[in-house]
């Protein structure tokens, strides 16, 4: 879907979803370069997990390293959804803005006004009798 649109060219899809792209990329190749290798060099054989057992050393550095890698990954892609939402919000407040003009109406006096109810644009529009 962000490629998709992202792909019509419009500001607001370039900003918005080429820096979610640019997010998911870097999710993914923090990943495929770090996460996985260390989890098939580091962690293939886990230790029993007896009642009262310390965590082994060895294994100290790789965790923190693996901890901090998935941390990257997950802020990545908390800004995916922090930009997904920000393009949502500027497209609802563009539909806003169409829907308040189409509101607007003019009254005989040659000032426009927002029409608070349907009942305001059918008076409105109805032609005046005097």
């Amino acid at each position: 879907m962000i490629l998709w649109s992202f792909r019509e060219g419009r500001a607001d899809n370039l900003m918005f979803d080429g820096g979610s792209i640019f997010l998911y990329g870097t999710a993914i190749s923090i990943y495929v370069q770090t996460v996985l290798p260390s989890i098939f060099k580091n962690f293939v054989v886990l230790p029993l997990d007896l009642p009262g057992a310390t965590f082994p050393t060895h294994l100290r550095a790789p965790t923190l390293e693996l901890a901090s890698s998935h941390l990257i990954c997950s802020v990545a892609l908390t800004g995916v959804l922090a930009l997904q939402t920000g393009r949502w919000w500027v497209e609802h407040a563009d539909d806003d803005a169409n829907a308040a003009a189409k509101l607007s109406v003019v009254t005989p006096g040659g000032k426009p006004e927002v029409a608070q109810k349907d009942e305001d644009l059918v008076a409105a529009s109805a032609p005046s009798s005097t």
